[in-house]
């Protein structure tokens, strides 16, 4: 790790808007400090080589390409400023990095350092910078540019400030006690929050401005009205009311396209929904759709849930949607309005940003509720889509998608007399990017105890679950794309094909002295080995189409795929009448 080091041993209580420069010709190096060992850098002579006009310099600005040598990963630096009066004003790095790039670096750009003395050229025209280096690698410095500001020649006003809340109307003062006016005859108060600024102030005393909004870093500035030299930077204040939206009461409005920030980790934000982090409530009473809020560039772990009032219903939710950050959709019916709560999971804070977008509504599938699920007929594919899918938030996640939007539609299966393997298969035929898998004993509430089988390997080829059945007993088949419309991070809802088919196992098939088939993957010739004559295969692709079949009748054969697009294939082989599908890989 690269590594700059803060040493900043000056305060500066003022700070003056800046006219008055000079800046020295770059010195383009490179110059190569070592460990421990100091390097002068001469920027001007005893004799003013570089003709600095006549004045008293008392702020000092650098800039330089920084760089390590020879050992990238670490390097450590430091630059101070020595005059020829023999002050030393160490200088604190702006910027750093934390590999062995080059950058620029900057010190004192914007708000330049105060020097530890002041600095006459025509006196003592001595101006020098001392380079050193800590640790590990060499430091390697080029281009450097110092720049020198004038110190001003009026006097600055003098005043503090201190913070007068108005909780209630979410709202808060700012008192500017003037102690001195300096050379001023008169001064203005301005601010960078939009409010009118308070001029021709012309005696010492408490000015107070405002209101500004409770939520709002306010940033003063006191004003020397003939003279902006001495302007003085008053800082920033901020309210220690709550946020005003810290309960679903106080929610702010949220539009269709409309990107908002927050911060939960602000010490006075509280828990309202029974999780350890602190929430922010916003709400949506726009037009009918499918609305998204997408927490997916906030920069820490989110957890994000959508009610139907405050203190009403849940009706959606999500926690991990891209990568750790949360994404939900939920159904507006364009008169009510709806209340979304950010919060971090379990106690995770930090600052978040909300966009919300907005789509037509697409209407649910025909079996998008459990109690409306489709029957399966054996071997026979059946198309459905999951776009428009809802999430029932009463069922449990099932356990191979744990984190996911489980928007999803439903189906049964009756498992076949005389079989005892159930083998389900799902496929995509459009637009959806997934079409996960899970298969349950009991039906509702929907219980992942009850779960049999499960699959979500993340991939567009769909899934295949096969898995111990009871004959004559109805199961019930839970897809999924783990996506909603909107797209969730590349994830998309759409159609898939989904086929149950039902076998009898027998430890003999599934033995490898019995049934073997390699390579798989494979790119041209799949080998079917068997102790007893094969009967039967036919190889069908994921959208259920089916794309080969033979007879061998005998105990080896061989099949030709060199003419099979890439993907995944399924094969079923039957042998002594006992038919086993695998799954093989073409490539």
């Amino acid at each position: 790790m690269q590594k700059i080091t803060l040493l900043f041993i000056c305060v500066l209580l003022t700070t003056f808007t800046v006219n008055a420069q000079f800046v020295f010709p770059p010195v383009a190096g490179p110059v190569i400090v070592s460990d421990g060992t100091p390097v002068i850098v001469s920027i001007n002579d005893l004799a003013n080589g570089e003709s600095v006009p006549a004045g008293t310099y008392d702020r000092i600005s650098i800039t330089a390409d920084w760089d390590s040598v020879g050992f990238s990963w670490s390097s450590e630096a430091r630059l101070s400023v020595v005059t020829s009066a023999g002050a030393t004003t160490p200088v604190a790095s702006e910027n750093g990095t934390s590999s062995g790039d080059a950058l620029s670096i900057e010190f004192g750009v914007g708000t330049p350092i105060l020097l530890a003395g002041p600095y006459d050229p025509s006196v003592d025209g001595s101006l020098d910078l001392s380079l050193t280096r800590t640790y590990a690698a060499d430091a390697q410095w080029e281009n450097i540019v110092v720049t020198l500001f004038l110190a001003p020649e009026c006097t600055a006003p003098v005043a503090t400030t201190s913070v007068v809340d108005d909780c209630p109307n979410n709202q808060f003062s700012i008192e500017v006690d003037i102690t001195d006016l300096g050379d001023a005859s008169s001064l203005t108060i301005s601010n960078d929050a939009g409010v009118d600024a308070t001029t021709g102030i012309n005696a010492i005393g408490i000015v107070t401005v405002g209101p500004f909004s409770s939520d709002s870093i306010v940033t003063l500035t006191l004003e020397h009205e003939q003279d902006s030299v001495c302007n003085v930077d008053l800082g920033s204040s901020a309210s220690a009311c709550p946020p005003s939206n810290d309960t679903c009461g106080g929610a702010i409005d949220v539009a269709c396209d409309q990107t908002v920030t927050g911060d939960t980790s602000n010490p006075l934000a509280t828990d309202t929904v029974g999780n350890p982090a602190a929430d922010l409530w916003y709400s949506y009473s726009g037009p009918a759709g499918d609305i998204t809020a997408s927490l997916c560039e906030s920069s820490y772990d989110t957890n994000v849930r959508v009610y139907d009032s405050c203190g009403g219903t849940q009706i959606a939710g999500n926690d991990d949607s891209c990568g750790t950050r949360s994404e939900v959709t939920f159904t507006a019916d364009g008169s009510s309005t709806y209340y979304i709560a950010v919060e971090g999971w379990n106690s995770s804070e930090g600052i978040f940003e909300m966009t919300v977008t907005c789509l037509e509504t697409v209407p649910p599938p025909a079996n998008d509720a459990f109690a409306d699920a489709e029957a399966l007929a054996t071997g026979v594919a059946t198309s459905g889509t999951t776009a428009g899918a809802t999430e029932n938030l009463a069922d449990e996640k099932p356990s191979c998608d744990p984190f996911g939007n489980i928007a999803d539609v439903w189906y049964t299966y009756t498992q076949p007399a005389n079989t005892d393997t159930m083998i389900i298969t799902t496929s995509i035929s459009g637009t959806s990017s997934e079409a996960n898998c899970a298969v349950y004993s009991v039906g509702e509430p929907i219980l992942e105890a009850n779960q049999v089988a499960c699959g979500d390997d993340g991939q567009a080829s769909g899934e295949m679950l096969e898995f111990s059945a009871t004959p004559g007993t109805t199961y019930y088949i839970r897809v999924w794309s783990d996506g909603a419309l909107p797209p969730v991070s590349g994830r998309v809802e759409g159609t898939f094909n989904v086929t149950a088919d039902a076998a009898l196992s027998t430890d003999e098939f599934d033995n490898p002295a019995v049934f073997t088939y390699y390579p798989n993957p494979v790119k041209n010739t799949l080998t079917l080995n068997a102790q007893n004559n094969i009967e039967d295969v036919r190889m069908y692709n994921m959208l259920g189409q089916e794309v080969m079949n033979a007879q061998p009748q005998a105990v080896d054969s061989d099949l030709d795929l060199s003419s099979l697009e890439t993907g995944t294939y399924f094969v079923q082989v039957t042998i002594a009448n006992i038919t086993k599908t695998v799954r093989v890989i073409k490539q």
